[in-house]
């Protein structure tokens, strides 16, 4: 499927089964939680995440450094890309853990408009479905559980609040220019 058909929607293309879940959650806590640092993202004091594959460059400045490989669990991640029905592969995803939610952003320069959320519990998911709004009051907010894959466009602001103690939650993207070389293993 074409990507362009998701750039103004904010959609759960699916949910992931138990099993799934418990996989994805095994894998992070295994693989993911000793590389987990504080977010440097003035939008999430406090935050950890871990990037995967590599990270990506949070200003004009930076450029693209090597991030966590698992190979595992980088398959489940592209294995919800494709079950999306999103064309080619992700670049990069951002792994992300604890209650610390993020404030209403829009994604850096480096992430093309199609994002894919992987969320694994409880939160609040909030998106606007004006692009050019910078409104707070313009976001709509969802109740999740975990298990959501969601579609949506990182250009339009987006947030999450009153996120559970133990969520993981997984951002993935293309990237401008895409693809980036693979990193390895």
């Amino acid at each position: 499927m074409n990507n362009a058909c998701f750039q103004h929607t904010n959609q759960t293309a699916f949910v992931l089964s138990p099993d799934q879940h418990s996989a994805f959650v095994r894998l992070l806590d295994t693989h993911v939680r000793p590389s987990l640092a504080k977010d440097v993202s003035s939008y999430a004091p406090g935050r950890t995440r871990c990037w995967l594959r590599w990270e990506g460059p949070l200003s004009q400045s930076q450029d693209y450094r090597p991030g966590l490989v698992v190979p595992p669990l980088w398959r489940a991640i592209t294995s919800c890309w494709q079950t999306a029905a999103l064309a080619g592969v992700p670049d990069l995803a951002l792994a992300i853990h604890g209650p610390i939610g993020i404030q209403p952003h829009r994604d850096a320069s480096y992430a093309a408009s199609v994002a894919l959320s992987i969320n694994l519990g409880p939160m609040e998911w909030g998106w606007s479905p004006d692009r050019q709004s910078n409104d707070d009051q313009d976001l709509v907010w969802l109740p999740m559980t975990g298990g959501e894959v969601t579609v949506f466009d990182c250009k339009h602001r987006h947030a999450a609040r009153q996120v559970a103690a133990d969520r993981w939650g997984i951002i993935a993207w293309q990237t401008k220019p895409h693809p980036l070389p693979d990193p390895g293993p």
